[in-house]
């Protein structure tokens, strides 16, 4: 069984002063979000793919990547409704997409949601 963590990086509120935060402050937060998820020994974290203003990340590949430099051993992946929960290629390509690294950067990326 592995435990994990799925977002479609919606724009959330700053708890302290209500003021909506920004797509820049939404992705910084989600790379701090995915190194805790690392740092508590998740097993995987999956970010799904969005192309409204309310949500952050329109290209989940971009934010992984960023956060396979921080992180150490959780697999990182696309994450989508559509398809099974967790899948290693973005949906919204019809399965065709690139994989993603893991966060051992040793490790070839499997390609089970293919």
């Amino acid at each position: 069984m592995e435990i994990g963590v799925y977002t479609f990086g919606e724009v959330t509120f700053d708890p302290e002063t209500g003021r909506q935060l920004n797509a820049q402050e939404r992705l910084r937060d989600l790379i701090e979000e995915i190194e805790l998820a690392d740092q508590v020994g998740l097993d995987v974290f999956a970010v799904g793919e969005h192309h409204r203003p309310d949500y952050a990340v329109s290209a989940p590949a971009v934010g992984l990547a960023a956060a396979a430099e921080r992180t150490k051993r959780i697999r990182l992946s696309g994450g989508s409704s559509r398809r099974r929960w967790v899948t290693r290629c973005e949906p919204s390509r019809g399965g065709s997409g690139d994989p993603v690294a893991d966060g051992d950067a040793g490790h070839e990326p499997d390609r089970q949601g293919d």
